[in-house]
């Protein structure tokens, strides 16, 4: 490649503000071209981003029973999840249960302290509260858990969900 030509091309990818392009044409012209664009080079390739945290999915797991408390009214759910280590996680559950006389119970639950995210398996206790007028009732229940981790720095979030019916004792 002549020097009009390397010139050239390198005008032209800055141009389009291409400066990783232009360190890739620098390096592949001729023999002259690299030492005359060798700054152009290295503020290419201090400028390149850095690599993005890595995250995996979040997983959880839902026991196939739940335990009847406080008269009635709400159950205690117990879950299992994993999160990738230093991710922000939270997990949120919806339950809902055919009351059998034209009603049907819906509640809510979280984490109410901050899932411990370190790449292994722990065990949580979710109590899921039921909005209305009607609590929930032993019996079956359907029951839906999200999970939602993100990176330290909130930009990559993941999530995942898992449906189960299960028995309330």
């Amino acid at each position: 490649m002549s020097l009009r030509r390397s010139i050239s091309a390198h005008r032209s990818a800055a141009g389009v503000g291409g400066a990783v392009l232009l360190a890739a044409l620098t390096v592949s012209g001729s023999a002259a071209a690299p030492a005359l664009h060798a700054d152009a080079a290295k503020t290419a390739v201090a400028a390149a981003p850095a690599a993005l945290p890595s995250i995996t999915k979040p997983r959880v797991t839902i026991a196939s029973t739940a335990s009847l408390v406080s008269a009635g009214s709400v159950f205690h759910l117990d879950i299992g999840y994993t999160c990738t280590a230093k991710s922000s996680t939270s997990i949120n559950l919806e339950g809902h249960q055919n009351l059998n006389d034209g009603f049907v119970a819906n509640g809510y639950g979280f984490s109410r302290v901050a899932p411990v995210c370190d790449g292994k398996t722990h065990a949580m206790r979710v109590t899921v509260v039921p909005m209305g007028e009607r609590g929930f009732t032993t019996g079956p229940a359907f029951v839906i858990a999200d999970v939602s981790s993100c990176t330290a720095d909130g930009k990559t979030c993941l999530g995942g969900s898992l449906e189960r019916t299960l028995t309330v004792r």
